[in-house]
C-alpha cells in the first residue's frame, strides 16, 4: 500500500509556496465570511457601491485572489508531474494512481460543494487534473500552443467584459469604470 512521502522526500519551498497560497486564498475569501455579501446578493442588495469600494474590490481580486489561484493551480500541476514521475520510478503506474486520486478529489469536492461552501474549488481541480493526463506526454510545442491559446480566451473574454459590458454582459465583476459607464446607460436610457 503507498505511504506519504518522508520528510527527506519533501520540497520545502513547495510545501511553503502551498502554505502561503492557501493563506492568500483565505484572505480573498475573507469577505465572504466576515460580511453579508452572499445573502445580499440573493436579496439583490447592493453594497460597496461608491467608487473608492469598486476600486478596492477590483484591487483584490487582481492582487489576491487572482495571484493565488494562479499560484495554487501552478502548485497542483506542478505536483501532479512530481507524483507521476515518482510513482514511475517505484514501477507504479503513475497515471493510474493520479486518475484514482483525482476521482477521490472530486467525491471530496462534490460533498464538500454541496453541503459545506458553494465556492468550492476542489471539484474544479480534479476535473482539469483530467486534463494534465491528457497533455503529459505531448512535446513542448504542442503544450505551449494549448497555454497560450487557453490563457489568451479568457483573456479576450475578461477584456470584453470588463470594456464592453453591453456586448459581453456575463462573466467576471466588470471593474469600476465599466460599472459607471453602465450606470450612465442606464440613467440616459430611462
Amino acid at each position: 500500500m503507498p505511504a506519504p512521502v518522508g520528510r527527506d522526500e519533501r520540497i520545502a519551498e513547495l510545501d511553503l509556496l502551498r502554505g502561503a497560497a492557501l493563506l492568500g486564498i483565505l484572505m480573498a475569501n475573507m469577505p465572504l465570511y466576515a460580511t453579508p455579501y452572499l445573502y445580499m446578493n440573493m436579496l439583490d442588495a447592493q453594497a460597496w457601491t461608491g467608487i473608492a469600494d469598486r476600486w478596492v474590490q477590483q484591487l483584490i481580486h487582481i492582487f489576491i485572489e487572482y495571484k493565488f489561484i494562479t499560484l495554487f493551480s501552478f502548485l497542483f500541476g506542478a505536483g501532479f508531474m512530481i507524483f507521476v514521475e515518482r510513482a514511475e520510478k517505484k514501477g507504479r503506474k503513475g497515471a493510474a494512481l493520479y486518475a484514482r486520486r483525482l476521482a477521490i478529489l472530486l467525491a471530496l469536492g462534490i460533498l464538500h460543494g454541496y453541503l459545506i461552501w458553494f465556492g468550492d474549488i476542489l471539484t474544479t481541480y480534479a476535473l482539469l487534473g483530467l486534463v494534465l493526463l491528457v497533455f503529459r506526454k505531448r512535446k513542448p510545442s504542442t503544450m505551449f500552443g494549448w497555454a497560450l491559446g487557453l490563457l489568451l480566451i479568457p483573456s479576450a473574454w475578461i477584456a470584453a467584459h470588463t470594456f464592453l459590458p453591453e456586448i459581453v454582459p456575463w462573466g467576471l465583476p466588470p471593474g469600476p469604470a465599466a460599472d459607471a459607464e453602465l450606470t450612465r446607460r442606464r440613467i440616459a436610457k430611462e
